[in-house]
C-alpha cells in the first residue's frame, strides 16, 4: 500500500528574489512511539496514569495517516527506556541509509528540565527530577540522530505535558530542541500541561486533521492545528491551550504539494507566472474540450432506449457462472437523468492477499483462501461528481469535473449515499445497495487473475491514473482501459472506501467480513499520487471513518439481501 516516495515541491526565493521551483523525489521513514501503559511508573513517589487512549487511538490512526503522506512507519508502543532509545537508535540507521524526510512522532507523558524535553517511558521509577537524564528518554537524543544521519528534512511532534519538572524557572522558549533542518511541534508551550482524553489527544486528533492538506506548508499547517487546540480547549476545557513549536527549515515543506504551485510575490516573477499560467490555460482547455465530449456521449447514450439487465440467476458451479454471465451489465436510474452501470462478479474462489515474494508486501496481505458464495454487482466506475451531486445536491471535490471521481469523501459520507439509494427502491429484487466488503473489492479487482495487478505484475502510465502521472490530479474514469469483468480505475484515481474494519491481517473462509474490532476503515485501489506498488490489487490502506482527501473516494456494489 504504501508509497516509497512522494514528489516534494518547494517554492524558495533566491538572493535575487527570482522564484525557483524544486522538485525532488526523497525518501519518508517515520517512527512513531507512544506510552498509554505505565504500569509501576511513579515520580516523586507518585503513581505516573495510564493513557489508554494513545495505543487505541493516536498511535494507529497516526500510522494509517503517515502511511498515506508515503512515510515508511516503525510503531512502538509502551516501551521502556532501553527499549525506546534502541528504537531512535535504529531509527537513526534507516534514516541515514535512505536520507530524505524523517519524522518522529511520540504521545504519552513528559516534562522539562532544566531546559531538556524528557519522555517518559513505561515502567519509569524517577524519585527526583535529578534522575531523569538515566530513567527517561531525552528528547534531543531523537533530533541529534536525525541530524546526524543527513535527513534533508527532520519533523517532530511530542504530543506530551512539557511542565516543569524542577519547578525551576519557565517560559515560552524553554528546551526548543535545536537541530538543523528540522521542525517540532509540541502539543502544549513550554511549562503547560497536555490533555489526554479517553479517546486520543485533542492535540493529535486535529494533527491528524491537518497533516497533509495539499499546498499548504508544515508551518502554515501548523497553525491550523494551534487555532483547533486553542479553540476546543477553551470551549471544552474552559481553560486555553496553545501547542508550541520551533522551526530551523531553510524552506518550506510540503507533506502533499498543490497539483498546480503559485509563485509568490518577487522581482522576476513574470517569467515564471507567464509560463505556469500558460500550462493552467493549457490544461483549463484540455479539461473543457474533455468535460463537452463527455457530455456528448452521454446525450447520446440517454437518447437510446435503456433496458436494465436483470441479476442472472444464481448459479452454485462457480466455474459455470464464470463464463456464463461475466460482462454482463445493469444499469440504475439516477435523479437528474444520470446512471449508474453495475458489471456482474460471479460466485467463486480465489486467493487474496499477495505472496512474500510480490514487490511491495505487506504481513498484513498474507495469503488467505476465500469463496464468495453470492453474485453480486459492482460499480463500473468510481462514483463520478455528476452521481454523486445528482444524489447529494453537494459537490465536495478538490479537483472539480462532472466525470472525474468525486473525492474529499469520507467513509460515512458514502454510506451516506448507499442509504439515499437503498431509499430510492431501485435496487433489483434481491439486492440491496452496500459498500463492498474488501474480500469483494478485491475479488472485483482481480476478475480471475492472481498477479500483482489485474494487467499482470506491472503496471504502466497507460493502464491506470498513479504517480502524478495525470498532470497530478485525478481524471475522468473510463480513461484507461477495464478489467476483464469490465470495472475502470480499480487500480489507481482514488483509494476506495470498503465496509470492513482494517485488520492486522487479511480474513479467510466464506464471505469473511473483514475485522471483527477496530477504528479504521479500509480502503483499496491507490490513488492519483500513489506509487505503482500502493496500487496493488493487495495493498491496503485505512483511515479513521470521518477522514477526507482529495485521495478518497468509493464505488458502490449490489449485493445480496438474502
Amino acid at each position: 500500500m504504501k508509497p516509497k516516495a512522494l514528489m516534494v515541491f518547494v517554492v524558495a526565493v533566491g538572493a535575487m528574489g527570482a522564484v525557483r521551483v524544486f522538485a525532488e523525489e526523497l525518501p519518508r521513514e517515520a517512527l512513531v512511539m507512544g506510552v498509554g501503559e505505565y504500569a509501576g511508573a511513579s515520580y516523586k513517589g507518585k503513581t505516573i496514569r495510564n493513557l489508554p487512549g494513545i495505543t487505541t487511538a493516536d498511535l494507529p490512526l497516526m500510522k494509517a495517516k503517515l502511511e498515506l503522506l508515503g512515510f515508511r512507519v516503525r510503531v512502538v508502543s509502551n516501551p521502556t527506556r532501553k527499549e525506546a532509545e534502541q528504537e531512535v537508535d535504529a531509527f537513526s540507521a534507516r534514516i541515514k541509509e535512505r536520507p530524505g524526510v524523517s519524522l518522529f512522532y511520540f504521545s504519552g507523558h513528559g516534562g522539562e528540565y532544566k531546559g531538556k524535553n524528557y519522555l517518559i517511558p513505561r515502567e519509569a521509577s524517577i524519585g527526583s527530577a535529578a534522575d531523569l537524564e538515566d530513567k527517561a528518554l531525552n528528547a534531543q537524543r531523537v533530533l541529534n540522530g536525525m541530524e546526524e544521519s543527513g535527513a534533508t528534512v527532520n519533523l517532530v511532534f511530542l504530543d506530551c505535558c512539557r511542565e516543569d519538572l524542577g519547578k525551576s524557572v519557565g517560559g515560552a522558549e524553554l528546551a526548543p530542541l535545536k537541530a538543523r533542518g528540522s521542525f517540532v511541534g509540541f502539543a502544549t508551550r513550554s511549562g503547560d500541561f497536555a490533555d489526554p482524553e479517553e479517546k486520543g489527544s485533542p492535540y493529535t486528533r486535529f494533527l491528524l486533521k491537518h497533516l497533509g492538506t495539499p499546498g499548504i506548508s508544515v508551518s502554515d499547517m501548523y497553525a491550523g492545528v494551534i487555532s483547533d487546540v486553542k479553540n476546543y480547549s477553551k470551549r471544552v476545557l474552559g481553560e486555553e491551550r496553545r501547542p508550541g513549536f520551533y522551526s530551523e527549515l531553510d524552506a518550506p515543506f510540503y507533506f502533499v504539494p498543490a497539483s498546480f504551485v503559485k509563485p509568490v510575490e518577487a522581482a522576476g516573477r513574470a517569467v515564471e507566472e507567464g509560463a505556469l499560467m500558460a500550462e493552467r490555460e493549457r490544461l483549463e482547455k484540455a479539461r473543457i474540450a474533455l468535460e463537452e465530449e463527455r457530455k456528448r456521449l452521454e446525450m447520446a447514450k440517454l437518447t437510446l432506449p435503456k433496458t436494465a439487465v436483470p441479476p442472472p440467476a444464481a448459479d452454485p458451479d462457480p466455474a459455470k457462472a464464470e463464463t456464463g454471465a461475466v460482462g454482463k451489465t445493469l444499469e440504475v436510474g439516477l435523479p437528474g437523468g444520470k446512471v449508474m452501470r453495475f458489471c456482474y462478479c460471479p460466485p467463486g474462489k480465489f486467493t487474496m492477499g499477495s505472496p512474500v515474494s510480490e514487490p511491495g508486501h505487506e504481513s498484513d496481505e498474507d495469503q488467505v483462501s476465500v469463496t464468495i458464495s453470492q453474485e453480486f454487482w459492482m460499480a463500473e466506475t468510481e462514483v463520478t461528481q455528476a452521481q454523486w451531486e445528482s444524489v447529494m445536491g453537494t459537490n465536495p471535490s478538490y479537483f472539480k469535473g462532472a466525470s472525474l471521481p468525486v473525492e474529499r469523501v469520507s467513509w460515512e459520507d458514502a454510506q451516506e449515499m448507499v442509504r439515499k439509494l437503498t431509499q430510492t427502491g431501485l435496487a433489483p429484487s434481491g439486492f440491496k445497495f452496500a459498500l463492498p466488503t474488501e474480500a469483494q473489492w478485491e475479488y472485483a479487482c482481480r476478475a480471475g487473475t492472481q498477479t500483482a495487478y489485474a494487467f499482470g505484475s506491472q503496471l504502466t502510465p497507460q493502464e491506470a491514473n498513479f504517480g502524478k502521472g495525470a498532470d497530478g490530479q485525478t481524471v475522468s474514469v473510463k480513461t484507461y482501459r477495464p478489467n476483464r469483468w469490465g470495472l475502470y480505475d480499480m487500480h489507481g484515481n482514488v483509494w476506495e472506501w470498503c465496509s470492513d474494519l482494517l485488520g492486522d491481517r487479511l480474513q479467510g473462509g466464506v464471505d469473511p467480513r473483514g475485522a471483527s474490532s477496530g477504528v479504521l476503515r479500509v480502503f483499496r485501489g491507490g490513488g492519483w499520487f500513489s506509487d505503482a506498488v500502493g496500487c496493488r490489487a493487495a495493498g491496503r490502506g485505512g483511515g479513521e471513518p470521518g477522514d477526507r482527501g482529495d485521495f478518497l473516494g468509493f464505488r458502490p456494489a449490489l449485493v445480496p439481501s438474502r
